[in-house]
């Protein structure tokens, strides 16, 4: 959601996601973000790995047909800064079950996205002045993702029925 905002002279987008429907696993918790100057403000809000599970899934859901090109910046930025794996895995588990998704690495379903996709990518990091945030390859920002999201999404991955 984005909304005009201002405080004092400056003026503004203010912009925010909203979850609207899948669970919430684990449960908001109090969350520090740090400033470039002052103390840090800390909120109630999603834990990180909640945030990279919901993201995740959505990868396994729209493949190579999808252009969320913030969310595959998003998901490096916040395992850079360190999550737990193990709770990311139950989150990831709870959204992919609510979504009827099977969880699984999501590298397979990624085949082909740079021939595709490469020159939106270019395009909407431009626009963003995120050159120095990611990689300008396509491809290559996806084995970013799938190095954090596959390790994990691969422990979730059901063992074949025995015979």
């Amino acid at each position: 959601m984005r909304v005009g905002a201002s405080i004092g002279p400056w003026k503004g987008t203010a912009a925010w996601d909203v979850s609207t429907g899948d669970p919430i696993v684990p449960a908001p918790r109090q969350v520090r973000i740090d400033r470039v100057l002052g103390d840090p403000i800390v909120l109630l809000g999603y834990a990180p790995e909640t945030t990279i599970a919901e993201k995740g899934v959505t990868i396994l859901e729209r493949g190579i047909t999808s252009t969320r090109w913030r969310d595959y910046v998003d998901i490096v930025q916040l395992a850079r800064q360190g999550i737990d794996t193990d709770e990311l895995l139950h989150s990831a588990r709870a959204v992919a079950r609510y979504r009827g998704v099977t969880l699984e690495p999501i590298a397979p379903h990624m085949v082909g996205y740079g021939k595709i996709g490469q020159a939106k990518w270019a395009a909407w990091r431009r626009k963003e002045r995120l050159e120095t945030v990611c990689e300008a390859d396509l491809d290559q920002q996806m084995a970013l993702v799938a190095s954090y999201l596959d390790p994990v999404f691969n422990r979730g991955v059901a063992p074949p029925p025995r015979s």
